[in-house]
């Protein structure tokens, strides 16, 4: 969350493992939801593209680092929130 323009801008997803165990946590900017629903929020890449992308990293999410984030909106293929002519993706997310 963005605390400076109270926006969400990224989820933190949990992927692979099993119950809990070996399973990875990603980022996801929130330009890369399609739609939400009561019981599931469906992004416009598939699980083997989740499983490519860089890693959470508590230390760089507390101690903000903008190469960080810069890697992560490039691997999904968008333009970060500081950038100019950013534009924050339209609430709801229903089917854009």
């Amino acid at each position: 969350v963005d605390d400076a323009e109270n926006k969400v801008r990224f989820l933190r997803v949990e992927c692979g493992g099993f119950l809990g165990l070996g399973a990875t946590h990603v980022m996801i900017p929130v330009d890369a939801i399609t739609s939400i629903t009561h019981d599931a929020v469906t992004i416009d890449r598939d699980g083997k593209h989740l499983h490519g992308a860089p890693r959470y990293d508590p230390m760089l999410v507390t101690k903000p680092d903008e190469r960080y984030w810069d890697a992560i909106y490039g691997y999904y293929g968008y333009e970060p929130y500081w950038h100019d002519g950013y534009r924050y993706p339209p609430y709801p997310f229903y089917n854009r």
